[in-house]
């Protein structure tokens, strides 16, 4: 597929979708131990309404919670976490819930509530996949742990070693997909687990494509009516997937810290690099000296900075931008971006030229000098003759 036909892929998918996004409202009842009044700090609850998580912030009357919400995909998926006095990590259950009011209890067993119009989504499949590749991994995470310093030597043979690993993992996640491709589960995983295999991996592995996933999609799950909206949450996210060097830059207006309305229009023809980070990331914070180095050796009408922060906490925020100088442009997180860039971890960073084309990420610089930013150094230097 050509660079002109992804784009116009993309946007097709994108106004598609819109046709689709009818909400609907979902209402439930969380009943909770007595153990959760007394430390409620551990305790957290949200939804997946078909594109993203929503946050909601726990309010008990006794040892009730009503939650509801508008959702978009077959179900809304409520997850709800806690972690017991003294445990060490947390008991999570993930319960589907539609129109009909729903009752979520939870007893002494977390993971599996006791359920009313509601379904429990590891005995859905959750629970047999994770187990169907559980070998797989913790194989993958013992080699680590004993050859880390090797394998983040290109070329070594352990690094290869490791890619084996990992492949024996992307193809266990891909036949457990065949053995349920045909119930809801099938696309739910899809989304929420495979969509972004290959997009993550460490340099130099070739994991799958989004292309490859896009043809699974295709052949694998079945085109329902009440599949579209999420069968095209998926399309969206692969096409974004294929944002890169060559493509166009997916249009964006986005507000900044000051409350200003910024588009990547009014950046036409000077070169624009956007960063996606966050001050909780090492690997982003890392490279911000090396990015405000490029901000300060050009001018403002050769080169903008742009900086897309997904940081909630505001006091880490402004810490980070005081210590680091971040002087330039400093955008909210806005969802837009994770769709139409294809955000699946940070940092990400991208240059465009002045037509608009992406000519650069992040990915392209070799691991052990991408802190300085190298590639990217050079890239600059041969675009604006400095």
């Amino acid at each position: 597929m050509t660079v002109l036909a992804r784009t116009l892929a993309f946007f097709l998918v994108l106004l598609s979708l819109q046709s689709f996004a009818v909400p609907k409202r979902f209402k439930a009842t969380i009943i909770v131990p007595y153990s959760v009044s007394t430390h409620p700090h551990d305790f957290s609850v949200s939804y997946d309404d078909g594109k993203t998580y929503q946050t909601i912030k726990p309010h008990f009357t006794g040892l009730q919670m009503e939650i509801s919400g508008t959702y978009y995909g077959r179900y809304a998926t409520v997850l709800i976490a806690y972690r017991e006095f003294g445990a060490y990590r947390y008991s999570v259950s993930r319960s589907w819930v539609a129109e009909e009011p729903a009752t979520i209890h939870i007893t002494n067993d977390w993971e599996h509530p006791v359920l009313t119009q509601a379904i429990d989504v590891s005995k859905a499949g959750d629970s047999a996949f994770h187990a169907f590749i559980a070998a797989a991994e913790e194989d993958k995470d013992n080699y680590w742990n004993e050859h880390e310093q090797a394998i983040l030597k290109l070329n070594s043979p352990e690094r290869q070693v490791f890619f084996e690993k990992l492949k024996v993992i992307d193809h266990r996640k891909l036949a457990f997909l065949q053995q349920v491709k045909d119930s809801y589960y099938g696309l739910w995983l899809f989304r929420t687990a495979l969509v972004d295999m290959g997009s993550s991996g460490p340099y130099g592995y070739p994991g799958v494509t989004a292309a490859q996933l896009r043809n699974l999609l295709e052949t694998t799950i079945p085109k329902k009516k009440e599949y579209a909206f999420e069968r095209d949450v998926v399309l969206r996210w692969l096409a974004a997937r294929e944002v890169g060097p060559g493509a166009q830059a997916p249009p964006f207006t986005a507000t900044d810290i000051r409350g200003n309305k910024i588009s990547l229009n009014d950046y036409k023809g000077k070169y624009v690099l956007l960063n996606f980070w966050a001050s909780w990331c090492e690997p982003c914070v890392a490279e911000l000296p090396a990015i405000k180095k490029i901000y300060d050796g050009y001018r403002r009408d050769q080169l903008a900075v742009i900086g897309v922060s997904a940081d909630k906490d505001t006091t880490a925020f402004q810490r980070a931008v005081e210590k680091y100088q971040i002087s330039w442009t400093k955008l909210k997180w806005d969802e837009t971006f994770t769709d139409r860039y294809g955000i699946a971890a940070l940092p990400r960073l991208f240059l465009i030229d002045p037509t608009g084309k992406i000519v650069y990420e992040r990915t392209q610089e070799l691991p052990d000098t991408i802190d300085s930013l190298p590639l990217l150094q050079n890239i600059l230097r041969e675009k604006l003759n400095k």
